[in-house]
């Protein structure tokens, strides 16, 4: 965000409509906190930001409609908000913050939802391309454990290997286990020349 887009920001804890005035904005989700003994009963942390982002009503239905209401599943996942300079509040027009793009979606979604009595709105959420870290293979911790069972230098050129990164974190999960079978392998093995943890 340039300098001129951040002067202005509102002095708030949360995203608002005017915070997106210099355009929008895609946050990286960390953390749901729901408290329903609130007016805005959900608050969204993300990445990067002391602040919060807390969706209405309707931009709830649309998160509920699109990745189902499980917010166990929500960190991790991104989404892009923006100003929509229609939004009413009473009888003023004065703007407010919705969805426009989420993670997590095969293509475009349809999300139709009440926003007043008698009143539907559909917003049509497009998927929204995030890099993400590739994912070690369903057959990690075998892998690990047949480059153990090799000694210490065949799992130490395996863990080095691109394979071998690849599944690192199941690797890690199970280095203990994994350093005894190398060194069970080396028939007694200095355990302490082990692979990193």
């Amino acid at each position: 965000m340039n300098d001129f887009a951040a002067s202005l920001e509102a002095k708030s804890d949360q995203i608002n409509a005017s915070d997106l005035t210099g355009g929008s904005q895609t946050i990286k989700i960390t953390r749901i906190n729901v408290n329903m003994k609130e007016d805005q009963p959900v608050s969204i942390s993300y990445e990067g930001s002391d602040k919060v982002y807390r969706p209405c009503k309707g931009m709830r239905r649309v998160i509920a409609q699109v990745w189902g209401s499980d917010p166990a599943l929500y960190p991790g996942r991104s989404l892009t908000v923006y100003r929509d300079p229609d939004v009413r509040f009473g009888k003023d027009v004065l703007g407010g913050t919705r969805i426009s793009h989420m993670s997590h979606i095969d293509g475009e979604k349809k999300s139709t939802v009440p926003v007043s009595r008698g009143k539907v709105k559909t917003y049509t959420i497009k998927p929204l391309m995030v890099e993400q870290a590739p994912q070690p293979p369903e057959n990690a911790l075998s892998l690990a454990q047949e480059a153990a069972r090799g000694g210490v230098d065949v799992f130490r050129a395996w863990y080095a290997s691109d394979q071998g990164k690849l599944c690192r974190p199941v690797a890690q999960a199970n280095m203990d286990q994994l350093k005894a079978m190398a060194s069970d392998a080396d028939a007694g093995g200095d355990e302490e020349d082990g692979p990193p943890m």
